[in-house]
This record gives C-alpha cells, structure tokens and sequence, in this order.
C-alpha cells in the first residue's frame, strides 16, 4: 500500500513538473516551429496534423499577435477543408477579433460562411476583406482574382447579377486563366438569357 502511494505521488509530482515547465517562460513547445509545421501539413492534405500541430501552438507555444492569429488562420482552414465549418468560424472569429485590420481574416472567414449558406454576413465580409486589401481596386495580384470570384458567387446567390458579372471580369483582368471566373461568368450569362426569355 506505501509501495504504490509512493509511486501515485511520483507520477503526480512528474505531471505538475511538466505542467509547470509549459506554462513557464520559455515553453516546451516551439510555437512558431509549430505553426510552420501546420501549414506545411494543411498543404500536403494533411489536415490532423495541421490541427494538432496548430492547436499545440496555440495552447503551448507561447505565441501572441500575427503569429498566434496565423496558427488560428491554419486551424481555421484545415477545419474548412474537413467541412467542420463551425470549427472553422469560431478560429476566425478569435483572428479577426485579434487582428482587425487584417484583411485575410474577412476573406476567409467570408469564404466558410459562404459555405455555411450565410450570405449576408459572408458578403460583408467579402467587402470588408477587400476593401482592406484593394481599397482602389486597382491591385494586380492574381491571387485575388480567387476572391473576387467568391464574391461572386456571392452576389450570384443574392441575385445581384450586375454586382456577379462585375466581380467576375474583375477576376478575369487579374487572371485570365481563372476557370472559376469563367464558369461564374457563362453560368450569370446563362441566367439572365433565362430570365429574358421567362421573365418572372
């Protein structure tokens, strides 16, 4: 009965060293080896170890500021691509709360809530997102043509097909290449000679 109350208290005074050890300066974790970790992972398709690795950041790395909000911005995109869309809101609500000038967490978050067939609140942040990232919208990166064809798509759905075509050539001048884009832009096409041949 000694022999394994000794052996209890062992084990205990092990836990709250090792405890101790995560919550002191300098912890266990790498935080950011974590997250670099995670975003390697979350593109190899590896969405559980891209959640491990981020959430272990997270917890345990220490992290804070853009750092933290990027193991968040990862977390949220391995759960999208799991379809654990609530998962992924709730990490994106905590980045853009975090980082509110921080263009990238509108955009995502407007892409899972597109999903989650919330289109008010998706192209609300679609606008936001964009207006911080391309406040003349004169930008020429190509890689907001990908956004551009969300809001789309958004505005597809609402029925703003002005709104749906513009951000579709917007796309299109930033990519040509963009096959979203153009199936956006011939599926808006396809709708309005619909709806001019069977006007409601």
């Amino acid at each position: 009965m000694i022999s394994r109350f000794k052996a209890l208290s062992r084990a205990l005074l092990f836990i709250a060293g090792f405890v101790a050890l995560i919550f002191a300066d300098g912890c266990v974790f790498d935080g950011e080896a974590d997250v670099d970790v995670a975003w390697s992972a979350l593109k190899k398709g590896d969405l559980n170890q891209s959640i491990r690795f981020a959430s272990r950041a997270i917890n345990f790395g220490g992290l804070s500021g853009e750092k933290l909000g990027s193991a968040y911005e990862c977390r949220a995109a391995a759960n999208r691509d799991k379809n654990e869309l609530d998962r992924a809101l709730a990490d994106l609500d905590r980045l853009v709360a975090l980082r509110p000038d921080y263009a990238g967490g509108y955009l995502a978050r407007g892409e899972v809530l597109f999903r989650a067939k919330s289109h008010d609140r998706a192209l609300a942040d679609m606008d936001q997102g964009l207006k911080l990232v391309d406040p003349s919208g004169n930008a020429k990166a190509v890689s907001l043509a990908r956004r551009y064809v969300i809001r789309g798509n958004i505005r597809l759905v609402k029925k703003d097909a002005d709104g749906a075509m513009a951000d579709y050539e917007h796309a299109l001048s930033l990519d040509p290449a963009s096959f979203d884009a153009r199936m956006g832009r011939r599926s808006e096409e396809h709708t309005s000679e619909l709806q001019s041949h069977h006007p409601i």
